[in-house]
């Protein structure tokens, strides 16, 4: 589980409105003291660069298998569109009775098209507080 340094456990500790921590470990007690998991749904791919807009020969992560074996899950929260669109791809929503998939707001510290400001980012985050 890798907690990104850029903008996404910034929005975290503003949701739940926590001072930031800095501790790798204790960012992880945190995340999974609040009920949530983080899994990328690209599995395995090529990119050169830092750009979504460069993944190539892209394979899904088993996000089936996954729901399979924690059941309690409810909500796939997709951050921004690149995830989106390759969870869309490969798997139908048939396939998660049950459970909810969202866009959220990507918080990669790139520009892209649709870019919110913090404070819009984190309005659109709290959609994932009616899950936990």
């Amino acid at each position: 589980m890798v907690i990104q340094e850029i903008i996404f456990g910034k929005i975290l500790f503003k949701l739940f409105q926590q001072s930031p921590i800095d501790n790798y470990e204790e960012k992880l007690c945190f995340v999974k003291g609040k009920g949530i998991a983080l899994w990328d749904t690209i599995g395995k791919c090529y990119r050169e660069g830092s750009l979504d807009a460069n993944i190539v020969e892209e394979e899904p992560n088993n996000i089936i298998e996954l729901t399979e074996n924690f059941p309690s899950i409810k909500l796939i929260a997709c951050n921004g569109g690149k995830a989106y669109e390759t969870f869309k791809r490969n798997f139908s929503q048939g396939q998660f009775a049950g459970i909810d998939v969202i866009k959220l707001p990507s918080t990669s510290p790139i520009p892209g098209r649709y870019t919110k400001t913090f404070d819009g980012k984190v309005e659109e985050w709290k959609k994932i507080l009616d899950y936990l």
